[in-house]
């Protein structure tokens, strides 16, 4: 064999001898983002559990079963000495991970330490897949009642998450209460929230004014304002793992200060008829188009300004519903049409 072809093969060895020990030697790239192969991943860990047992989820990226036969969990056994290198077995994998699910592996009795932990997933010839570190071992501290996962289930960093075992990962914290709408008397309010929650996993949504439930399974209702006073509004959202997060607002409605307020941008002459056949009386159709309804009391119809018959001004508690008609006779308004032409004037209360 030539010295050339011998100093190739010595070559040749001796990379893939490098190569053998790199760690993390089992990578992919997907969308540009390196992961493990096998896809699995350390998805959660619930070092300091506020109930039940600790644990630890792994999650099946792929699009494909694994087999996990000869599969191996780790952790350091001295964190709190500074060591996170000592290894110890936490578990050793057997069966199958179907593709895009989870694997839930607890603990029946404290392993994972609370100041710092290291956990380290190996393949069967003991290659890295994936590894997780916090507290004195990495750069994230655990939090009592919250574990430490991937969110979105990617090979992306730690966050301080909600405990959700064998399902999505996500942190229940419910949104700020939006208002929109006049606060007074007689107005129709909207109030409304979000929580980055996947909907199958809620468990129940409840909204409670004053002590009382006004609305349940939805981030969004409406509410009129019959009295003053102080009120203190308090969403409740529950999710089936017994996660659960409120928020809370205080506000005050005065009868004094805040006298009801209505729109009449949306109360028009929907039709007239000035010349009616066979002694029909003439008649004035009003519309409330609005999503409201409307007090009639106040406003006032008139054929011609300063002219024609007199203004007519109801007087009645009339209340005209949101997108419904209302129809007043000759008789009961005085007012006669000019069959060769004639205007007809609306005007809200104090206008």
């Amino acid at each position: 064999m030539s010295r050339i072809r011998k100093l190739k093969k010595a070559i040749f060895i001796l990379l893939f001898a490098l190569l053998s020990f790199l760690p993390f030697d089992n990578l992919n790239s997907v969308n540009g983002e390196e992961i493990p192969y096998p896809p699995v991943i350390i998805s959660e860990v619930y070092p300091d559990p506020s109930t039940g047992n600790e644990y630890v989820e792994i999650y099946n990226m792929g699009n494909e079963a694994i087999d996990m036969n000869g599969f191996t969990i780790y952790d350091v056994s001295s964190p709190a000495y500074g060591n996170c290198s000592k290894e110890s077995v936490l578990f050793r994998l057997q069966g199958e991970i179907a593709p895009q699910q989870w694997v839930l592996l607890p603990l029946t009795s404290a392993r994972l330490n609370n100041e710092g932990d290291r956990i380290i997933l190996k393949d069967k010839n003991a290659s890295i897949l994936d590894e997780v570190a916090y507290g004195v071992c990495g750069t994230i501290t655990s939090k009592k009642g919250y574990t430490l996962g991937r969110k979105d289930e990617t090979i992306s960093g730690l966050s301080i998450l909600s405990p959700t075992p064998g399902g999505k990962n996500y942190l229940l914290n419910v949104g700020e209460i939006v208002i929109e709408g006049k606060l007074e008397i007689g107005q129709l309010v909207s109030f409304s929230s979000s929580c980055d929650v996947p909907s199958n996993a809620l468990s129940s949504i409840s909204w409670n004014l004053n002590n009382e439930i006004v609305a349940q399974n939805t981030f969004n209702f409406y509410y009129k304002f019959e009295k003053d006073g102080h009120f203190n509004l308090v969403l409740s959202v529950l999710d089936i793992y017994g996660n659960s997060d409120n928020e809370e607002i205080e506000f005050d409605i005065s009868e004094e200060n805040n006298p009801p307020s209505f729109d009449y941008s949306n109360l028009i002459i929907n039709e007239i008829f000035p010349s009616p056949a066979d002694g029909k009386s003439e008649w004035i159709e009003l519309y409330n188009g609005g999503s409201f309804d409307l007090p009639l009391k106040g406003v006032m119809i008139d054929d011609i300004e300063n002219g024609g018959s007199s203004p007519f001004t109801i007087n009645d508690d009339i209340t005209l519903h949101a997108r419904e008609f209302l129809l007043f006779s000759k008789e009961k308004t005085g007012i006669t049409f000019n069959n060769s032409g004639d205007s007809v004037i609306l005007k809200s209360p104090g206008n």
